[in-house]
């Protein structure tokens, strides 16, 4: 071997270790960074941004069926609304005095000098189209008002598209998670934070993948809607009823102006209404300033309304009917925090507020 050859050979191995330090470099100080930021979250990260919190209670409670109300003591004037809908109105997951129903029954009751308001609930597992038969049953109890409570997923067709529905459905799929990434999850914040960011955005766009199929122009489901509400009206014109709708967005998403990813859809639903000349209450306009997660009964489990949703739903639905005078008994009843308080919160809130420059 010449000297040339030596030189070039030293300086072949004189790169080879150079590059083995610096890869060692990068690895230790990967290792390092990642046992780092793994403390800092152990001592940073709420317990409750761990996990799926399931603070309900799971004891559901049932009035009698001989309770007393203000319209069962021998009143003769009540006046009777129907609520029509599915689970949502069915109050799954939720105590019947926090469901949306019972609370909108409370507030049409508070004002003095008014007529008892009775709220009746025709619910089941179903679609709107399915629905009209609920909202005939109700007239033949002689409904005055009948309360439709429209979800998104009111447009499906399980009849004609059940075996795709039921395939591509995100809350009806199993996302097992890898075995080799379960004692990861289950010992290191770290892991479980990126793996459940990673896992409810795969989730939130298969829901937008679902929700887009089930708006198509020539999807059957999308049709049968459009022509449920019209059938709706006119059986209530024709007992001279009123039909008022109530329209809740999909709890689950990212509900701030400019990332819910559905007002195409809001706005389907409010065309079908608007043509069919019955009024509509999108509650998207209530919800848009919450979080999300705070109204589900169980985040990214159970999307249905809680307490807090419920309760807001209940409030924005009277001062709705109040506001368009659809029935006489909806009056906003007396506030019971004072004006000076009122205005403090509300200062607070829009100084709160982040900027549209921001």
């Amino acid at each position: 071997m010449n000297s040339n050859e030596k030189i070039m050979g030293g300086g072949s191995e004189r790169r080879s270790r150079r590059v083995l330090r610096w890869t060692g470099r990068v690895i230790l100080a990967a290792v390092t960074g990642a046992l780092a930021l793994e403390l800092a979250l152990r001592a940073l990260v709420p317990s409750c941004a761990l996990h799926v919190p399931v603070d309900r209670s799971l004891r559901l409670y049932r009035a009698n069926a001989n309770r007393r109300h203000l319209y069962s003591s021998d009143a003769t004037n009540v006046l009777r609304l129907t609520v029509v809908g599915d689970s949502m109105i069915m109050g799954v997951g939720d105590q019947p005095c926090s469901r949306f129903t019972l609370l909108l029954e409370y507030l049409l009751n508070l004002n003095s000098n008014a007529a008892p308001v009775r709220v009746n609930v025709y619910a089941q597992p179903s679609n709107s189209a399915q629905q009209v038969c609920l909202v005939r049953q109700a007239l033949e109890h002689d409904a005055k008002w009948v309360l439709l409570v429209v979800c998104l997923n009111d447009t499906e067709d399980f009849q004609t598209d059940g075996d795709r529905l039921l395939a591509v459905r995100p809350d009806m799929k199993a996302y097992p998670m890898p075995a080799w990434i379960r004692p990861l999850r289950r010992h290191s914040v770290l892991v479980r934070l990126v793996y459940e960011r990673l896992d409810t955005g795969r989730r939130l766009r298969g829901y937008r993948r679902y929700y887009e199929h089930i708006y198509r122009d020539d999807y059957p489901g999308l049709a049968k809607f459009r022509a449920a509400i019209p059938e709706m009206q006119a059986l209530c014109h024709e007992k001279n009823a009123q039909l008022v709708g109530l329209l809740f967005p999909l709890l689950n998403q990212d509900l701030r102006p400019g990332r819910y990813p559905f007002l195409r859809q809001h706005a389907l639903v409010a065309e079908t209404f608007r043509k069919a000349g019955v009024p509509l209450l999108d509650l998207y306009d209530t919800f848009k300033e919450s979080d999300g997660f705070r109204l589900q009964n169980v985040p990214m489990f159970d999307p249905h309304p809680n307490e807090i949703a419920n309760a807001l739903a209940a409030g924005e639905t009277v001062n709705f009917l109040a506001t368009n005078r659809l029935m006489e008994a909806a009056r906003p009843p007396p506030d019971l925090r004072n004006h000076d308080y009122n205005t403090r919160v509300l200062q607070k809130v829009e100084s709160a507020r982040p900027r549209a420059d921001e």
